[in-house]
């Protein structure tokens, strides 16, 4: 069942209505770590009109320095082999907050199973990026080393949290969401 994107001012006020695929990702950022979230979909491809296809993405107000931080995260888990594709941290202009930021994958999709590796990826991006935000407080870019330090950083922390929750828990994905997908 698909359901629109909708742009919500509280979506914790009203989970019910973000999609299934990305609420767990939008509760655990929203009204945390200076995060905003403003718009979120979960994607979505139909077969016989794939010119309608969408991306997943999550729409969000935040300060530039912490868009960069989750920009080296999700470089640092892409480069760990735990996403199907790349994805990225893209800075928009919203009417009235001024610059906001999408995360949203940057490489072209796979027309079969798109969707399905989106939902997957989503799953892990639950699972690292708000632990790693978490770390932002510790992680300053130094000014010397600047975007290099932020990426070397991340691979740490993104490391370091693959190994506390282990491998296993990752490749358990999505396996919650399936039931909740289909009914």
């Amino acid at each position: 069942m698909r359901i629109r994107t909708i742009c919500v001012a509280d979506p914790t006020a009203r989970p019910e209505v973000l999609e299934p695929g990305v609420r767990d990702l939008v509760l655990s950022l929203h009204g945390r770590f200076g995060i905003r979230v403003l718009a979120s979909c979960q994607g979505h491809f139909d077969l016989f009109a794939p010119r309608l296809h969408t991306d997943a993405y999550i729409y969000l107000h935040c300060t530039p320095a912490l868009a960069e931080w989750v920009h080296a995260v999700l470089d640092a888990v892409f480069s760990q082999g735990l996403l199907s594709r790349g994805w990225g941290v893209h800075g928009h202009m919203h009417p009235d907050l001024g610059l906001c930021f999408a995360i949203e994958p940057f490489d072209a999709p796979r027309l079969i199973g798109s969707c399905r590796r989106d939902l997957d990826d989503l799953f892990v991006l639950t699972q690292m990026l708000p632990q790693a935000c978490e770390r932002t407080a510790v992680v300053q870019p130094n000014a010397d080393h600047g975007c290099d330090d932020y990426q070397k950083k991340a691979q740490l922390v993104v490391a370091t949290h693959i190994e506390r929750i282990g491998m296993p828990a990752m490749g358990a994905r999505f396996t919650h969401l399936q039931c909740e997908l289909t009914t």
